[in-house]
């Protein structure tokens, strides 16, 4: 899989090359095995390997470098790498991967994975991606069923925030400042509601028909048929849907809050989810739901799971994950309906 080793080689090993990462870089020895662990270092530019310069991959691969000099052994590390590197653009590592105990092979993390997925009621969901990402979605830990505190967020990477209605801002702020996660919301909200409650760094603004990447995670912003406006008056901008892709290729449409609409159709050929969360309050008809779902998989086979979103614990009746269940199947609809419990760890099916 890897080329041989040669003596006085730097070695770095990657998964996949992006933006604004660190990794780390080994010196191998007179019989191929790693003599020396550089420190953790910032790529500033293409790297040139022993065959062609380095592109973006998918793979796991090692590169090895143009440093064979047997007197660059000793120098400072950051000059060392520098020495290695050509500035033509600024490419960077995603992922760094882990060297094991010398001598030995290089191992990386299988670039495939799971998606796994917790309910923590309302629309308030943690998903957490193959890479260990941590997405929030309107993070409400007030709502009414909720058993969860602040405390008990211990890892936020990215919130989406949808709308600004109380239910799905939520405790974003709190959940922000405590963890450092990027917010991904309107620039209405970002520069409204939000100005000065959270640093300005951490906003992501979008609107529909946005695409933004983040740390290997793409997700692709849709309007969604909602109203928008806080309980201070001030305007949230166009309500949001999040198609979002992980590092694995899995991607998974949520819905925010909106109703029925042709869109789902033409989203569903374009951004081919896996699996969607889906908007059911207890003003929803599941009928209307189970539409979605129709409309999401008229173009595209591959939805396999549907997961409601926006429902109490305890539903009205006629109004139940059950009953959307139902309508669904007197649709002929093929995809799952995961009704899951509160606090409970789900993997997503491939």
């Amino acid at each position: 899989m890897f080329p041989a080793l040669r003596p006085g080689r730097l070695v770095m090993v990657a998964a996949r090359v992006l933006q604004n990462e660190q990794l780390p870089l080994a010196l191998v020895d007179s019989d191929g095995g790693i003599q020396k662990f550089f420190d953790f270092v910032t790529v500033a530019g293409p790297i040139l390997t022993d065959n062609s310069p380095l592109t973006p991959c998918s793979e796991p691969q090692m590169m090895i470098l143009h440093a064979s000099s047997q007197s660059r052994r000793d120098q400072p590390m950051r000059t060392i790498f520098q020495s290695t590197t050509r500035l033509v653009s600024s490419i960077v590592v995603l992922t760094t991967l882990v060297l094991l105990a010398m001598p030995g092979p290089v191992v990386a993390q299988d670039p495939q994975g799971e998606v796994k997925i917790e309910w923590l009621t309302w629309s308030f969901f943690r998903i957490t991606s193959p890479e260990g990402k941590v997405i929030l979605t309107n993070p409400w830990l007030s709502n009414p069923d909720s058993q969860t505190s602040l405390e008990q967020i211990d890892q936020a990477d990215i919130i989406l925030v949808p709308t600004g209605h109380g239910d799905e801002v939520g405790e974003t702020v709190e959940v922000a400042n405590k963890t450092g996660a990027k917010v991904v919301t309107t620039w209405e909200m970002a520069g409204g509601a939000f100005k000065g409650k959270i640093p300005d760094d951490q906003f992501v603004r979008t609107q529909p028909g946005s695409t933004v990447n983040l740390d290997g995670i793409k997700i692709r912003i849709v309007n969604a048929v909602h109203g928008s406006g806080g309980a201070n008056a001030l305007y949230g901008g166009p309500a949001l849907g999040f198609f979002i892709t992980f590092e694995n290729g899995y991607t998974l449409y949520f819905s925010g809050s909106t109703d029925l609409t042709m869109d789902m159709q033409l989203w569903g050929s374009l951004f081919k989810p896996d699996a969607a969360i889906l908007y059911y309050s207890s003003a929803m008809d599941p009928g209307d739901v189970a539409q979605m779902v129709r409309l999401l998989s008229a173009d595209h086979a591959g939805l396999k799971t549907v997961i409601p979103h926006h429902h109490r614990v305890a539903p009205p009746q006629g109004q139940s994950p059950d009953d959307l269940a139902q309508a669904m199947a007197s649709l002929g609809l093929t995809a799952e309906l995961l009704n899951p419990k509160p606090g409970e760890i789900y993997t997503l099916p491939q």
